[in-house]
């Protein structure tokens, strides 16, 4: 049976970038003509594609992967089966980050982070670190994984994004991969899709919660799922609590766009309901403002970074005393957020929690 075009396309590819001094016009010109190609394939087509991403993908330099695995997450997005991609991209990874890093802290010894520095036109950007064309040419000469692995880290990273957007069961399995969060973190700050990644990394699943509304005196268990940051978290809480509190719940068209539906932006800004804090900042009750912002939820924070207490995240309501808004928006298109009310917790129940959490303080 001939090969498909997307397939010998993927050949072409593969070939050329095996030459350790591949022509960077005609990868360009391979990778523009597979994008039809990938849309136009049958299903069996893409997967066979696949299949051979994956073993390339696994085995290649850094540079040269990232470009396969950016192509075959293309693939993906087309339909084909995310299977052995995951596999090999997550076996692959965690070196990759390896690599990247190295880099980092080469230019960091060599160039130390000045505030708004100035490069040429020609200069390799670490972070807001200008790093001399001629510096990077003598380290490809001496090690190219490190600047192929940093180079294209994003491309790494947005495979795994959209496959685990997308799939439940691969955002469970992402979430397990503790090792390759850690070796995440220190490169957050320089590539933003290793960030995003992260985010994906740390999401809670199914977490339990206890929401303490310290004015009204009540408490309420909740599950919170697939929530990115504490934004769409303070959101998702006023809608869950909008009716035994009394509240004005969030518009319907902020809800549906921080719950994944319709455009990823939304004209109507969200708004704050409470200020947010953790158990620690009880003793400081009623004055919650007055805990070290350590112990505040900030909204830039993630609900992963909430503390717990004996099984639960546990957030503390205290007075709005600041009206704050922001943009709707919401950072994963296909994440499908919720905080779910279970029940409200009885009197006893409540002070006990209290009780209990206060001792511990």
């Amino acid at each position: 049976m001939a090969e498909s075009e997307l397939l010998s396309l993927l050949r072409k590819l593969t070939a050329c970038l095996e030459n350790r001094n591949w022509d960077g016009n005609q990868v360009n010109s391979l990778l523009s003509a597979m994008v039809p190609a990938t849309k136009a394939a049958s299903r069996i087509e893409q997967d066979d594609a696949l299949a051979e991403m994956s073993r390339f993908v696994g085995s290649a330099p850094a540079q040269e992967g990232g470009i396969v695995a950016l192509c075959a997450g293309t693939v993906i997005e087309s339909g084909g089966a995310p299977d052995v991609l995951y596999e090999a991209i997550i076996k692959r990874l965690p070196s990759v980050l390896i690599s990247a890093k190295k880099l980092v802290d080469d230019v960091n010894v060599s160039f130390p982070e000045q505030k708004d520095a100035k490069g040429s036109d020609d200069s390799f950007w670490v972070a807001n670190t200008p790093v001399p064309r001629e510096w990077i040419q003598a380290h490809v000469q001496a090690d190219r994984e490190p600047v192929g692995a940093f180079n294209m880290l994003k491309e790494w990273c947005l495979p795994l994004i959209s496959i685990c957007g997308r799939n439940r069961s691969y955002l469970e399995n992402l979430t397990s991969q503790k090792d390759l969060q850690l070796a995440l973190i220190p490169l957050c700050r320089y590539i933003a899709a290793a960030d995003f990644l992260y985010l994906l990394t740390a999401i809670l699943l199914n977490e339990s919660v206890l929401f303490f509304n310290l004015a009204s005196q009540r408490a309420f268990l909740l599950t919170i799922d697939s929530v990115p940051n504490n934004f769409a978290l303070h959101t998702l809480l006023a809608a869950a609590l909008a009716e035994p509190l009394g509240l004005t719940a969030p518009a319907s068209a902020v809800l549906e766009c921080v719950n994944g539906i319709g455009p990823g932006t939304c004209r109507i800004p969200s708004f704050g309901y409470w200020n947010l804090y953790s158990y620690k900042a009880l003793p400081f009750a009623p004055e919650l403002d007055q805990a070290p912002k350590m112990e505040w939820i900030w909204n830039e924070g993630t609900p992963a970074d909430i503390p717990g207490f004996e099984g639960h995240k546990i957030i503390v309501a205290g007075e709005n005393k600041i009206a704050r808004s922001w943009n709707t928006q919401r950072i994963f298109e296909y994440l499908k957020p919720s905080v779910k009310l279970v029940r409200e917790l009885n009197d006893e129940e409540r002070a006990d929690y209290l009780r209990r959490m206060n001792a511990s303080n």
